[in-house]
């Protein structure tokens, strides 16, 4: 799925744009100049040279920025233009090959289990020889066929 850029009038470097944005519609951070704490926004398209956001961040055209993305990393950008909720991003290089497709992969953040594991050594788990594993194959099926003759017998 792809949406078209979004073109000002009048900016050379939007006109110029005529790469098809991916549609990515995932969680990403903004910061802002050296402000600490991220800003969750919402990564809506992506390209190498740039992407559009979604989210409540007081940003205005021309400013610096920097955006997170998953499986790629955080970008150095510049704010190109913003109306309402939604702003439009040019990064300061284009991100390397593969990127786009890297942002599409799995999620880099992975969620806490509900409870631990209990760590086992493995000097303590061991394999049932073959010899073994036949017996309990053969031992299985002779009950298996038993339980059949029975229900056969009975009828």
């Amino acid at each position: 799925m792809t949406a078209r850029t979004y073109r000002l009038p009048g900016n050379a470097y939007v006109e110029a744009r005529e790469t098809e944005r991916m549609v990515l519609g995932r969680r990403g951070v903004l910061r802002i100049g050296n402000c600490p704490p991220p800003i969750d926004v919402l990564i809506l398209d992506l390209t190498r040279e740039g992407c559009r956001l979604q989210g409540n961040a007081d940003v205005s055209s021309r400013m610096r920025v920097e955006v997170g993305i998953a499986n790629v990393g955080c970008i150095p950008a510049t704010v190109l233009w913003c109306e309402a909720s939604y702003f439009g991003c040019a990064f300061d290089l284009p991100l390397p090959p593969g990127s786009v497709t890297a942002a599409f992969g799995s999620h880099n953040v992975l969620p806490f289990p509900s409870r631990v594991a209990p760590w086992v050594s493995p000097a303590s788990i061991s394999k049932l020889t073959p010899r073994v594993r036949l017996s309990i194959l053969f031992g299985t099926t002779m009950v298996c066929w038993g339980a059949i003759g029975v229900g056969l017998a009975m009828l």
